[in-house]
């Protein structure tokens, strides 16, 4: 208090004070919460951690720029791509990719041919390994002219598809088995950082694999709407190739 009264009263009394006393106030306002979640993943998410960089692969033979897929379809639905098919994005599907690709147009010509390619415009997750055209080209020069009848060649593609799992290259362990959609099954054999999908009638003599005839991941983990791509650089060959 002043020590003497003041000489005039203020000129408005102080303001009623609160009844109880006011909650706490937020630092930030939130924004209104979404009714439903977002559809969006997170930026390419890992399903395992790693400790380690990983540095990149090196080949005997230099990977063809021509058989590298469209980078707009690799990049862009690399980040967007969730299991099966998304709804509202207008995605290219396993048989896009393939036959957009320079690098994959015979095997594009190889699955129209036999029908497959129906199979993998839409619907079921795929795994495809696929072979380049150098690839193709090697197995067709190989063989007896007329020996590959339509028959021969569609076994021979189904021996290179997974069918109702998209597996991506992590997921593909070393030294374990993967069943085809043929009912055979491809070896998953690692080196170092490379993977090689080996056929029983490619590089196995004895129970012994030959690296200079098995299959090598060129490019992991392609993907589309409908499942993942892996590029090989030689065909996926079954036990009964050898016969």
């Amino acid at each position: 208090p002043t020590y003497r009264p003041t000489y005039r009263p203020t000129y408005r009394p102080t303001y009623r004070p609160t009844y109880k006393p006011t909650y706490r106030p937020t630092y930030t306002p939130t924004y209104t919460p979404t009714y439903r979640p977002t559809y969006t993943p997170t930026y390419k998410p890992v399903v395992f951690p790693i400790t380690e960089p990983r540095p990149a692969p090196s080949y005997t033979e230099p990977y063809p720029q021509e058989d590298h897929p469209d980078e707009s379809y690799h990049d862009f639905f690399n980040d967007l791509h969730t299991d099966g098919q998304r709804e509202g994005i207008d995605c290219p599907s396993i048989a896009e990719v393939v036959c957009k690709t320079p690098g994959f147009a015979l095997l594009c010509e190889a699955l129209t041919i036999t029908g497959l390619i129906n199979f993998l415009e839409f619907g079921t997750e795929w795994t495809l390994f696929a072979p380049t055209n150098e690839a193709i080209k090697r197995l067709i020069e190989s063989v007896p002219k007329g020996t590959l009848n339509l028959q021969g060649m569609t076994d021979l593609l189904r021996f290179h598809l997974v069918e109702d799992i998209a597996v991506r290259f992590d997921h593909m362990f070393c030294e374990r088995w993967i069943q085809m959609s043929d009912g055979d099954f491809t070896y998953t054999h690692c080196r170092g950082f490379d993977k090689y999908q080996v056929g029983r009638g490619n590089g196995f003599q004895e129970s012994v694999i030959m690296l200079k005839d098995s299959p090598i991941i060129l490019r992991e983990d392609i993907f589309a709407c409908n499942g993942i791509i892996h590029s090989i650089d030689t065909m996926l060959l079954p036990e009964w190739w050898q016969t």
